[in-house]
Parts: C-alpha cells; sequence; structure tokens
C-alpha cells in the first residue's frame, strides 16, 4: 500500500477454521456510487478523495474498498479515514457519490486470493455461511465483497474477503 492508503481498524472476536474471523468495526462513514462498472465506480470515487471536492482536499484512500448488491442496484463504496464524520467530509462535486455513515458492527470474513470472479466469491461465501451455521451463528443479507489492493496488484498477491453482517 502506498503512503495515501490506510486499512479500517478493526477487533477480531473470534477464529475459525478456514481462516474465518468474526470482527468488530467501528462507525465509518462510505462514499458510495450505485449502479456503474467497476472502472467507472473507481474513477469517480478515486477523483473524491484525491481532491475532486468541495474543499479540493485530498481525503486518502482507505481498504478494503467495497461491493454489495443493494435493493437500489450493485454498490461500490470507499471507507473515508477515521478524522472524518459525515459533517466533517469535503462534499463532492458529482452527483453520483452519496456520503453515508455507517454503523458500528460485527461481521465475519473469509479471506481469498487471486481475481475475483461471481464463482470465485460465491465459493468463499458458501464455505463462510458454512462455518457459521456450523457453529449457530446468525447473519443478515447482503454479503459484501472487501477488496484490499491498488487494480494493478497482480491477483496472486490480492486479498479480497467474503464478509457478512452477523446477527447478536
Amino acid at each position: 500500500m502506498s503512503d495515501s492508503t490506510l486499512e479500517v481498524p478493526y477487533a477480531v472476536i473470534q477464529k475459525f477454521e478456514n481462516s474465518v474471523e468474526i470482527r468488530d468495526y467501528p462507525s465509518q462513514v462510505w462514499a458510495m456510487v450505485r449502479d456503474l462498472k467497476q472502472a467507472d465506480a473507481f474513477k469517480i470515487l478515486n477523483d473524491f478523495v484525491f481532491g475532486k471536492n468541495e474543499k479540493q482536499e485530498k481525503i486518502g484512500i482507505i481498504f478494503p474498498v467495497v461491493a454489495f448488491n443493494s435493493n437500489e442496484g450493485h454498490v461500490f463504496a470507499f471507507i473515508m479515514p477515521c478524522r472524518y464524520k459525515l459533517r466533517t467530509l469535503p462534499k463532492p462535486y458529482r452527483d453520483e457519490i452519496k456520503l453515508e455513515s455507517i454503523a458500528s458492527r460485527m461481521v465475519a470474513a473469509i479471506a481469498f486470493s487471486g481475481s475475483v470472479t461471481p464463482d470465485s466469491f460465491d465459493m468463499n461465501l458458501r464455505l463462510l455461511q458454512e462455518i457459521l451455521r456450523k457453529n449457530g451463528i446468525t447473519w443478515s443479507e447482503p454479503p459484501y465483497l472487501f477488496q484490499y489492493n491498488e487494480p494493478w496488484t497482480p491477483p496472486f498477491m490480492r486479498r479480497n474477503e467474503a464478509v457478512i453482517q452477523i446477527i447478536s
């Protein structure tokens, strides 16, 4: 990762086989776009965090980058650095970008490497759900894809995760 990138802090609460983790994430602010191709979404959000905003402020990027399906379509999101709250974050110039406060939450995650395909994501998501089911842990939809690397990272070096929110 470059100097302008950080990872979202979280606490690992429990570990299971296949490197499945239960994590506690603090509240966050996400910058999101809906129903765009990943490359288009990445460009719009990247421009926003690198200064194309009302303050022309370089916000920086926090990993992971998040993708999921919602009732409103496919969503692609960047997590904002924790020094920002919804009210202090510079407003985006682009109407496609929506800023949203995400409450603290517990999630389950399973890591996998390589290029993400629907099959690779679904296979890991099913494994994650099987492990949770076996351990009596319930979850809610939708599942999330977390990606931790810049797009030019060679596939064999990429860190991806299938993630689902845990129901307490």
